[in-house]
Parts: structure tokens; sequence; C-alpha cells
């Protein structure tokens, strides 16, 4: 059996775990007569185990045999430092929201009144999608990929059993993701008439020699820039936002981390396009990358100030965090792009690791949803308020945590384009951490409102999180060395 064999077992691990939990809950559902009656997805601890470990011993194995130049299933997808790192990092983050090994996310899907036993193959489904995602090198492996990935989180949001607006911002999404979709086909279609393929190196090769012969093609700048729209909307970057404050503020507190994860992964294949299929064109992309970036932190950062609900302020939040990613990008060096890359990482950790403190809280047996709500929330629980501080204050980039040292790896790529948009970031970075205080401040300084609750599974190894964006410092040079192997496979 060759490497180009095994560089699927990853993919066929979610599936056949997805397929297996799918229709053995299933079953178990049917046999249930009270609709009220909770069902936990049914997998044993050894089998949860079992399934980790396989996945991170293959994903290890692959990092270490991989190579830069083995197309895939007619070239289709690859398998490159780049594919099989970011598949890494989605596994690692996406798994524990799953539900299947953690006792305090599967309380929280009873305190949310959520269908929980079909929420983990949904999800696993979705981690496939992203899986095909980052490997795809041809433009009808995305389509497929990006249909995968998506889907099955729009279930998920709709699972709630009496909540009538994830169901409606379900179906928003559906319906605007099935529009964005066909403006994938429309610039792909554009491409293969002008190329002849979809495979990026070929297209990169045909806007290379476009370029050096100084010919403006229509169909392909058409084509790009569909492309190119379908991503951004894809990410909720400016000015193509508007959805992603509704749909937070109608998910789950358990399915936002997990979104936050997998757009990693579109993030990734908007890296391979830009880099690898569009190079050629960088001239054009890299001036609106940047306006796109610059106009996304203003908006998020000017937008958090004014939100209540948890949820929502996430939305403006990652709003911010993406204009920062996408400034990176648009610097258009390799420090930049590593820049970005870490950030995200480092953003969707801090992010995850929040979400899964913050499900473990419940009012009345109710998942939290506004920030008054942990209101004295330090006074009675002060180890675990200390773990959420520190996430927050690793969002709000304060020295020594994590979320300064990526803020300065971005702005220090930002440097050659001038001091001016620097100093722009700085100040918006000012008035974006100040709802960060306001949430420290509510917890530890406003008398307690309401009588809050913690579950207990929160003492979990979730707890070494928070330590690790303290500590990051000491290890930042391992995190870069990594991030510079996935870029190599560019």
């Amino acid at each position: 059996m060759t490497l180009n064999h095994f560089s699927f077992f990853p993919e066929v691990l979610l599936f056949s775990l997805a397929l297996y939990l799918l229709f053995t809950n299933l079953r178990r559902a049917a046999l249930v007569t009270d609709k009220g009656t909770f069902l936990a997805p049914f997998i044993s601890r050894g089998g949860y185990y079992a399934f980790l470990l396989m996945g991170i011993l293959s994903l290890g194995f692959l990092w270490r045999y991989s190579t830069n130049s083995e197309p895939l299933i007619f070239g289709v997808f690859s398998s490159d430092k780049l594919a099989v790192g970011s598949k890494l990092i989605v596994f690692m983050l996406g798994v524990p929201w799953l539900g299947l090994g953690a006792k305090g996310i599967r309380r929280s899907f009873q305190r949310e009144n959520m269908r929980s036993f079909e929420y983990p193959s949904l999800l696993l489904f979705s981690m496939l999608g992203s899986f095909l995602l980052v490997s795809s090198s041809h433009l009808g492996g995305i389509f497929v990929a990006l249909s995968l990935q998506i889907v099955p989180v729009l279930v998920a949001t709709s699972l709630y059993e009496d909540k009538t607006a994830s169901v409606m911002w379900g179906t928003k999404y559906f319906i605007l993701d099935g529009i964005c979709l066909s403006f994938f086909v429309f610039g792909a279609a554009l491409f293969y008439g002008a190329v002849g393929d979809l495979n990026l190196k070929s297209i990169a090769l045909f806007c290379q020699t476009a370029v050096q012969e100084g010919g403006d093609d229509l169909r392909i700048v058409i084509a790009f820039f569909m492309i190119f729209v379908v991503f951004l909307l894809r990410l909720a970057a400016f000015p193509f936002h508007l959805w992603i404050k509704g749909f937070y503020e109608a998910s789950s507190n358990l399915v936002v981390p997990f979104m936050i994860t997998i757009y990693f992964s579109v993030f990734i294949v908007l890296v391979r396009l830009l880099f690898e299929g569009f190079s050629g064109l960088i001239d054009m992309w890299k001036p609106v990358l940047f306006c796109v970036g610059l106009c996304s932190c203003l908006w998020g950062a000017i937008g958090a100030l004014f939100q209540t609900n948890i949820r929502s302020f996430f939305s403006y939040n990652y709003m911010f965090h993406l204009g920062m990613v996408l400034l990176g990008l648009a610097s258009g060096i390799v420090e930049g792009l590593q820049a970005s890359l870490l950030y995200w990482v480092v953003y969707t950790l801090s992010a995850s690791v929040f979400f899964f403190f913050w499900s473990n809280l419940s009012v009345n047996d109710q998942m939290l949803d506004t920030i008054d709500q942990a209101k004295g929330l330090g006074v009675k629980h002060p180890a675990f308020t200390l773990l959420i501080s520190l996430t927050l204050l690793s969002l709000a980039s304060v020295p020594p945590l994590a979320g300064f040292w990526c803020k300065l790896y971005v702005l220090k790529s930002l440097i050659p384009s001038g001091w001016i948009y620097v100093s722009a970031l700085l100040f918006l970075t000012i008035i974006a951490s100040f709802q960060y205080f306001h949430i420290i401040r509510a917890i530890y300084f406003s008398d307690q409102g309401t009588d809050i609750r913690i579950t207990y599974e929160w003492r979990t190894i979730w707890t070494i999180a928070p330590l690790i964006l303290v500590g990051f410092f000491l290890f930042q040079d391992g995190a870069l060395n990594f991030i510079k192997e996935i870029v190599k496979g560019i």
C-alpha cells in the first residue's frame, strides 16, 4: 500500500463513524415513544478515545511522510503539507464539539432542548467536507467540498425543538449558500471556457501567461471576482457580513465555535486559490483584500461595543479578527501568510475555550445568552472565572498572552505597506478590546443578579488551554515552525 492509498484514511474514518452514529441512533430513536426522552450519542468512552487516537496517528503519519508533488484522483485532490496540517488543526479543534466525550457538552444538549443524537453525525459530515476542502486543488472538488461542509451545519443549527429563529436562519442561510454556490459554478464555467481545465495549476499558468502578454481577458476578471466574492460571503467579510449576526444569535453555544473551526478550512482554500491558482493576478486581488480586511476590522470593532447577547458580540468579534487575518494575507508576503494562519488558529482556540466554559454555565437550568446574566460570577466561582478571564484577555491581545503575539506578527507583516495602517489597526484594537474588559468587569465587579450554576464537568483537559494561551511565548517558535511547514505546501 502506497502513501496515496493511505491519504484518505482520515476521511474514511470520519465517514464511517458518522454513518455508524447516524444509523445506530436513528434505530434507538425509533424505539422511543416519549419525545421528551434524551438520547445521548451511542458510543463508548473507549470507542471515542480509539477514534481520537486513530485520527491523530493517521494525520501525524501523513504529516511525516507527505510531499508537495503527489496529486490524487486525477489531480482533483492533493496531500501536501498545507492540506495535512490544516486537517490536523481542524481535527484537534473540532472533535471536542462533537459531544461524544464531554459530559458537560451532553448536558448542554439537554439544557438547550436539542435533538442531540443527530448532532455528532452532522458535525462529522461537516468535518469530512472540511477535510476534502483543504485537500482540493481543483474547482470541481472545491465545489463539492463546500456543499458537504456547510449543509450539515445548517441542519445542526435547526435542531432546537422550540426555537423558531434557529429554523428560520438555517433556512435563510441555506438559500443564501445555494445562491453563493451558483456564483461559484458560473465562475468555474467561465474559467473552463477560457482555460479548458479546472485544475488550479492550469489556471495559474493561464493567468500568468495572460499577465505577461499584457492582455486582460474579461472572462478571467469576471470569473475571478465571482469566485472571490463567494469566499468573502462564506467567511462573512465586509460587506458580505449581514447574515452573520442573526445566524450566530439563532445558533447554539455549541455550534458557534464549531463554525469558527470549520471556517479555518474555508480560509485555507482561499489561500490556496490566491497563492496557487491566482498568483498571477496578485495586483488585482491584493488591494481589494486589503480594503475588505480594513473595513471588516472597523465594522467589527465598532459593532461589538453595542452588543449584550454573547453570540451577537462574538459575531462582531469574529469580523474584527477575520479582518486582521485578511490584512495579513493582503500583505502578499510569506511572513504575512504565516502570521494570518497562526492568528486564526490561536483565535479559534481562544473562542473555543471561552464557549466551552460558557456552555457550562446555567441560570434556572437554561444556558446563558446575555452578558448581564453572568454578573457576579467571579464572587461565587473564582477559579472558573479566572479561566474565562484569561481567554478574554488573550482575545483582547493583552501581553504576554497568545493573542498579543499573533497580532504582533500580523502588524509586523503590514509595516512595508505603511505605518498609517499599523496605527489605524492599533487604534481599532483598543476599541475592540473595550467589550472584553466590560465582560470582565461584569463578572468580577457587578452585584450578582441571578443564581448562576456551573456543571462540574468543566474540570477537564480544557482547563489546560487557558494556561497554554498564557505560556504561548515559551513555545511560539515551535508553533511558527509548524505554520512555516504548512505554508511550504503552497
